[in-house]
């Protein structure tokens, strides 16, 4: 069985998030410096099932996620704005 997913960033501010260490074992830091402030992350592997969310901070550009006792292999950050736009991110979980 094969799973494609094609990485998409349909916000104008697509370059606006940052996600590092990138392979993450520990902790993921997220970072955003687009115009408008996200309102809510989520991390999702490659068959589509949420691996963690939750709401943006409040008047912070970014976040620390815990990932150490989530699944290893890639997965998908994706940031939700107000608008209902999405930014996605890959990256690796270790």
């Amino acid at each position: 069985v094969f799973v494609a997913v094609e990485e998409q960033d349909n916000a104008p501010e697509a370059s606006a998030l940052e996600a590092w260490p990138n392979p993450a074992s520990g902790q993921l830091t997220l970072a955003w410096s687009g115009m408008d402030r996200p309102v809510h992350w989520s991390l999702v592997d490659l068959s589509g099932r949420t691996l963690d969310a939750g709401p943006w901070p409040l008047g912070s550009d970014r976040t620390v996620l815990a990932v150490a006792d989530l699944p290893r292999g890639l997965a998908l950050v994706v940031i939700e704005g107000a608008d209902g736009t999405r930014t996605t991110r890959r990256i690796a979980l270790h």
